[in-house]
């Protein structure tokens, strides 16, 4: 599918971030779970509690936060497609307030919002029976899921904040943003009723023939790109992270608030999931180390133009599945790994200025965008690392050459980041 510039000719296409299933980290509960081990607020017993339950008592109040948060972000972004007034939360409507409360939010209305957690892969954790992964999430079939140890939890039972935030931050992966354009189609192929509904417009990039890279627009944010990109092709701009971050960042403060810290918390992780999404290059930039000028030749040689694709493809989807792969592994053997303790260098948190909505464009994503061509660097010519394209849980044996070790150097720097940014994330939610 190409894209028609004004101009006459072609400069970018969408073959370039062809996405069929590409997360930013395999699995943000690692990532989140050791990033606030060891923050004071995150020890803390929280009681369980259904949404049912939270949305029955707060309904009127939320009607007026859900209200709030579109004008927030209707002043933050001029090309927002605003909600449509028939997605206005109702809360007199006692008997839909889950479905409402999820379209009024412009969610999948499909997500199981499941009592659950995500428990970590420890040798002593790997012989817990796990709830199956279909209770947690909309897809059928999916072999990295099978390795996740999911605990059920009860309504009115207790459970630590880290544990309900860290195990939040991976639940967007399992189908909140699916399906939500007006291209889309639903699981049986047929178009996506959501997307009629919704006013988001026609996905940006991706194919929409694939059910999970509708998702796409709604977990990159591409904010650094030359202006010749945005003015050849304006479709970059229509990136929505930033609209989850917000919103969840409110309803969790809302939570708070109203004295259900459960929800304030599980929020705060949904949230935390677009903060992580945005320190992956890949996921702030559009073409890692492929310059613009080197866009537009390929354009126009489709042999060149397919192994750029392929190649940005596979070290996307590599990247992702090493990273999974040692986390698992330093999890099991050892844990007191640096792939472990990289999350909690809390000195580097001072390194940024205190979250604010501007902060995902001036602090994260621009500091994931300038490193977009290092990534791109150490994967060069990387073969132990590229083997990981193949799929995401897979077991292979890693030879610890001199590229494997730049790779993990790399990956550990981007993992301090990815701590430092998701406790300012917490902090800008918790500070009263």
């Amino acid at each position: 599918m190409n894209i028609k510039i004004n101009t006459g000719f072609l400069i970018i296409t969408v073959f370039f971030i062809e996405i069929t299933g590409l997360t930013a980290w395999t699995d943000h509960f690692y990532g989140t779970y050791y990033s606030l081990i060891n923050v004071p607020e995150f020890k803390k017993q929280v009681t369980v509690e259904s949404l049912e339950s939270f949305l029955g008592k707060e309904a009127d109040k939320l009607a007026l936060e859900l209200d709030k948060i579109e004008e927030a972000y209707k002043k933050e972004n001029p090309r927002y497609r605003e909600r449509p007034e028939d997605l206005k939360f109702n809360p007199k409507d006692t008997k839909n307030l889950r479905v409402n409360f999820l379209r009024a939010l412009r969610l999948n209305t499909d997500i199981k919002l499941a009592l659950f957690v995500q428990e970590i892969p420890s040798k002593e954790n790997l012989s817990k029976k796990s709830i199956p992964y279909q209770n947690i999430t909309i897809f059928d079939e999916d072999e990295g899921l099978k390795k996740y140890i999911f605990s059920e939890l009860k309504e009115g039972g207790k459970t630590t904040a880290l544990q309900v935030a860290a195990s939040a931050s991976d639940e967007p992966d399992y189908g909140l943003d699916i399906g939500l354009f007006e291209d889309s189609l639903d699981k049986t192929g047929n178009p996506s009723e959501m997307g009629k509904a919704y006013n988001l417009g026609k996905q940006a990039f991706g194919d929409p023939k694939f059910f999970y890279s509708s998702q796409a627009p709604l977990h990159m944010g591409f904010y650094h790109e030359p202006g010749i990109i945005y003015a050849a092709a304006g479709w970059v701009k229509d990136t929505f992270p930033d609209m989850r971050i917000l919103q969840f960042a409110m309803l969790s403060k809302f939570a708070f608030a109203t004295g259900h810290d459960y929800w304030g918390y599980r929020f705060m992780g949904w949230g935390m999931h677009y903060i992580g999404d945005l320190t992956q290059p890949y996921h702030s930039t559009l073409t890692p180390g492929v310059g613009t000028t080197t866009k537009m030749i390929a354009n126009l040689i489709p042999p060149w133009k397919n192994k750029i694709r392929d190649k940005m493809s596979d070290r996307h989807t590599a990247i992702e599945h090493y990273q999974f792969h040692i986390m698992r592994k330093a999890i099991a053997d050892n844990p007191e790994s640096e792939f472990l303790s990289a999350y909690s260098r809390f000195e580097k948190d001072k390194e940024y200025k205190d979250f604010s909505f501007s902060y995902i464009r001036d602090v994260l994503t621009k500091e994931s965008n300038s490193k977009s061509d290092g990534l791109d660097d150490v994967l060069d010519d990387n073969e132990e690392v590229i083997k990981f394209k193949e799929g995401k849980g897979i077991e292979l044996t890693v030879i610890e050459n001199e590229k494997v070790k730049k790779t993990n150097i790399y990956l550990l720097d981007l993992f301090s980041s990815f701590g430092s940014h998701t406790r300012n994330f917490a902090k800008f939610i918790l500070v009263k």
